[in-house]
């Protein structure tokens, strides 16, 4: 009599291979460059007049190159004004919001007047650097460019105070223990001290009808800008507040998508 052997086979799956989730330090860079292009456009336009002082004899198209790279951060700043606008929108909508509402608090209130000012003061910067731009095609009177520019300067002096005294709020508020938390108040404080000098700086410069110095001008936007970049890589490297900043959103997705497979082809959580 013959046999028959029936012979089961059983499929395994393999688990998935994770990618790490934080930044390297190429991965980082790579991120800047993709994300902050107006800064980019800043460091080589402050690039190029910094080497037109060191070496005045330098070729024309130097100083060309500055002022085309000047140019190109206000054409930036002003594809931003549609989301400050409506970012600026939703922090006035949430300070009248609170306001308005029997519950809301006054701490709330000057947290969310806090926001609605920062937004708004984020929003006259863009629009007056649009306005700077368009004013290569568009002839705009220079007592009205003035004035617009004094006002970017108003709320360059504004958000900057403000966030300056935030950054000595959390300073002081962090423990003696928490020194990478520490250190990166620190920096956003030289950053926000640097454009709130900047601001006062140009303000005053308008209203007492005083010649500004290009160097000191210059020399304030490089420093808020070297402590801007700076903070960007300690954060992605060091994530002092815990936020997440050190995370490259890519992988993480990519990773929990691959979790999520394997989780509903096996049942089993991972």
């Amino acid at each position: 009599m013959a046999v028959s052997t029936v012979t089961s086979t059983t499929t395994v799956i393999p688990q998935p291979v994770y990618r790490n989730e934080e930044y390297t330090v190429a991965g980082i860079v790579l991120k800047f460059f993709d994300e902050k292009a107006k800064d980019i456009a800043k460091a080589l336009g402050y690039t190029g007049f910094w080497a037109g002082q060191i070496a005045p004899g330098l070729p024309p198209e130097v100083k060309s190159f500055s002022a085309t790279m000047g140019e190109f951060k206000n054409f930036i700043s002003a594809t931003e004004v549609p989301k400050k606008t409506v970012e600026a929108f939703a922090a006035f909508s949430a300070l009248w919001a609170n306001v308005s509402s029997p519950t809301g608090s006054a701490t709330k209130a000057w947290a969310a007047l806090g926001e609605a000012f920062t937004k708004a003061a984020a929003w006259t910067n863009s629009v007056v650097d649009g306005v700077d731009f368009s004013s290569r095609f568009v002839a705009i009177d220079t007592s009205v460019m003035t004035w617009l520019k004094g006002t970017s300067f108003a709320a360059t002096l504004g958000s900057s105070a403000k966030g300056a005294w935030e950054q000595i709020q959390k300073i002081s508020n962090a423990v003696a223990a928490e020194t990478t938390k520490t250190s990166f108040y620190v920096i956003s404080f030289l950053r926000d001290t640097s454009y709130a000098l900047l601001g006062a700086k140009g303000l005053f410069c308008i209203l007492t009808a005083t010649p500004m110095v290009p160097w000191m001008m210059v020399g304030l936007l490089t420093a808020g800008l070297t402590f801007t970049i700076g903070g960007y890589f300690y954060e992605k490297l060091y994530d002092p507040e815990g936020k997440g900043k050190n995370l490259n959103p890519d992988v993480v997705i990519a990773n929990n998508l691959a979790r999520r497979d394997y989780q509903q082809r096996t049942g089993v959580t991972v």
